[in-house]
């Protein structure tokens, strides 16, 4: 999965044929950085530019949901097992 800060886009990619087979809208363009569940299919994308989380079902490519976080979001990372994501934020 990639993240097109410009657009506001998740993109997601086949690697072994190298191209982009789906593009999801996720945010009005701040979103920095993405994080993947292997077993649920279910994406993690920061979003600074609202300060929270959008939680994306890659599956169907749908939204699901918004999450708030602190200020600025950035680096979601994922413990896929247990399903928890961790998210750095901005003290101010």
């Amino acid at each position: 999965i990639v993240t097109n800060i410009g657009e506001g886009t998740l993109s997601v990619m086949d690697l072994a044929e190298g191209v982009e087979i789906q593009r999801i809208p996720v945010s009005t363009g701040g979103q920095l950085g993405a994080a993947l569940n292997p077993y649920t299919n279910i994406a993690v994308v920061a979003r600074a530019d609202s300060n929270d989380v959008a939680i994306v079902d890659l599956t169907s490519g749908e939204l699901i949901t918004t999450i708030p976080v602190g200020i600025y979001p950035i680096c979601p990372a994922i413990e896929p097992t247990m399903n928890l994501a961790t998210i750095l934020c901005s003290l101010e």
